[in-house]
């Protein structure tokens, strides 16, 4: 599953918009705010802070995203929680 990769935060935070206007769209404001509101630790944050809110939202909206995101989104949001995780195990991306 783990075939998504983000370049740099820019990626991941642009992924999260995509995402909040999706919840959005489906009429799942509560969620879409939580993806909003995460998606701004991108500025004046470190970045292990951003990473770390990101990979607790996603946690808590998969379960939920079922009936908002497609299957193919859906194993996309997965991957991207798999990537965060990679991100924390391995600090150094080696």
């Amino acid at each position: 599953m783990g075939t998504l990769k983000f370049r740099d935060s820019a990626d991941l935070y642009h992924y999260l918009i995509e995402l909040a206007s999706k919840f959005e769209t489906s009429g799942r404001t509560v969620a879409a705010a939580k993806l909003k509101r995460t998606s701004l630790f991108v500025h004046g944050t470190p970045q292990t802070d951003f990473l770390g809110e990101s990979l607790l939202v996603l946690r808590s909206l998969s379960g939920q995203s079922k009936d908002v995101l497609s299957e193919r989104e859906t194993r996309k949001m997965l991957a991207v929680i798999e990537q965060l995780e990679e991100a924390f195990r391995n600090p150094s991306g080696a």
